[in-house]
């Protein structure tokens, strides 16, 4: 069994409401193949005013949510071993109250974490700590506390691997916002350059330190003041911010899982398999597959957007590339495992049916349309097809909105081929005899003339003429800015 293990002060413990998730599956259902403990202990007088025993992932007794929701489902969705999540926070503090010093927070954690492994072991299962997740700050963040808080982070990370016989326990640590607006219920806004000389600090802990590992940053994260919850709480997350940071904490120890599309044709797209690694249950699985939804037409569906930590379903340019309907050719490099920051994204096409194929260039549509109109597809290139018998047939590639940064690469093209453009382009490679004129290429020979065009201008429509039985070959790509890390 595997152990984790989620402490902090009061964004740890979860200060908004089930009820509130967008998504349905958090929203409606807790359950999963995990043993979930938490207990939130009051700092000012020692009692324990939450106290949740040994069982399945579910709110406190005011309805309360953290983290816990999302984390705990992608935990156990990836593991092939039973899970073990254990909280224990207290609002209103700070790493110096977890320091392990008599009269503090400290040995009663251990007593907590120790009885969790204790209880499991009774139920026949053999522990092992995996992780270690921080989340905590906000009161840290002042000019004088923010300066101690490397030595007081580190003081806790020794004496927790020690008391729990874990030498190498990883940590993940929740960036914090570094943005707090000031509302009536705090003065956070003034703190916020304190909460950036955290941020910096942990992670310069994180580039020497291995078993110490930093969230993206969070300043995306909606507080409840920030949704119109709350006049006051600026704060607190809203339950979606719990769900996303819960996902982030979850990818920033396991980067290497994610994805969606479907590259090995069985059936089951990339996400689910990445996601669920075939464990997953068949609803889910049902999910991954088959729902169609996608509210900012961006190729991927609200599901997998919702399961991935830097996706949202309601934006196709989610990681702010810059260019709009960037999140497919940015998820499809990193399933390829590429990092690098100029990507070519070639068009996913779909055959439909003889007369209409259709595409997604960075989730801009593309439809092939033509009379006599057999395809072929492999790799993202397509070869389109005059079945007509001698008969000339015009075949024409429409985009719904104008690509900019295109490259096309047009092969086989035999004599009196000839494909013309909506907009002027440059012509980067030929091979055979191609002739250019008026926007148009055309090939000769015996059907070995190829050429690579790129266009600077954006392209809206082009058009193929094939005389007789004869087939031309497509490769459609554009270039777009990937940002992030690979997840294979």
């Amino acid at each position: 069994m595997g152990g984790y293990i989620i402490i902090g002060q009061s964004n740890a413990n979860g200060r908004s409401y089930s009820n509130e998730f967008s998504v349905g599956a958090l929203r409606e259902n807790y359950g999963t193949n995990i043993l979930y403990a938490y207990r939130e202990r009051s700092w000012q007088d020692g009692s324990i005013p939450e106290d949740l025993t040994l069982g399945k992932i579910r709110p406190d007794s005011k309805n309360r949510v953290g983290v816990e929701a999302a984390l705990g489902r992608h935990l156990a969705a990836h593991s092939s071993e039973e899970i073990l999540l254990v909280k224990y926070c207290s609002g209103g503090t700070s790493i110096k109250n977890f320091l392990p010093e008599s009269e503090n927070l400290f040995q009663p954690m251990i007593s907590f974490l120790k009885a969790q492994k204790k209880e499991c072991e009774k139920r026949g299962y053999a522990l092992e700590w995996r992780c270690l997740f921080v989340i905590t700050g906000e009161s840290d963040s002042t000019g004088e506390n923010a300066k101690e808080f490397r030595s007081r982070f580190l003081t806790v990370q020794d004496a927790l691997k020690k008391e729990l016989s874990a030498p190498s326990l990883p940590v993940v640590f929740s960036l914090l916002r570094g943005d707090w607006k000031d509302t009536a219920a705090s003065n956070y806004s003034r703190l916020n350059d304190s909460a950036l000389l955290i941020n910096q600090s942990v992670t310069k802990m994180a580039d020497s330190d291995p078993l110490i590992r930093v969230s993206p940053s969070n300043g995306d994260l909606l507080t409840r003041f920030d949704r119109g919850d709350s006049k006051t709480d600026g704060i607190h997350y809203t339950s979606d911010s719990y769900s996303v940071l819960g996902r982030r904490l979850y990818r920033t120890l396991f980067p290497e899982n994610g994805g969606m599309i479907d590259q090995n044709h069985n059936g089951d797209c990339d996400i689910f398999e990445a996601l669920y690694m075939g464990r997953g249950n068949k609803g889910d699985q049902k999910k991954a597959s088959t729902d169609p939804k996608d509210t900012d037409r961006d190729g991927i569906t609200d599901w997998a957007e919702n399961e991935l930590a830097d996706l949202e379903p309601d934006n196709n340019d989610s990681l702010t590339t810059g260019q709009a309907f960037s999140d497919l050719p940015v998820l499809l490099s990193r399933l390829e495992g590429r990092n690098s920051r100029e990507q070519m994204a070639s068009v996913n096409w779909q055959e439909c049916s003889g007369a209409r194929t259709n595409g997604i260039l960075q989730s801009i549509g593309a439809f092939w349309t033509g009379p006599q109109h057999d395809t072929t597809i492999s790799n993202g290139q397509i070869v389109t097809t005059n079945s007509a018998g001698t008969k000339p047939v015009q075949h024409t590639l429409t985009f719904t909105e104008p690509v900019r940064d295109l490259h096309v690469v047009v092969s086989g093209m035999a004599q009196n081929n000839r494909v013309a453009f909506s907009s002027p382009f440059r012509l980067l490679k030929k091979e055979g005899d191609v002739s250019e004129e008026e926007n148009s290429i055309s090939g000769s020979g015996e059907g070995n003339s190829s050429a690579t065009l790129v266009f600077d201008g954006p392209l809206e429509k082009l058009t193929i003429t094939t005389p007789g039985n004869d087939a031309i070959s497509f490769l459609l790509k554009a270039t777009v800015t990937i940002p992030g890390v690979p997840l294979r």
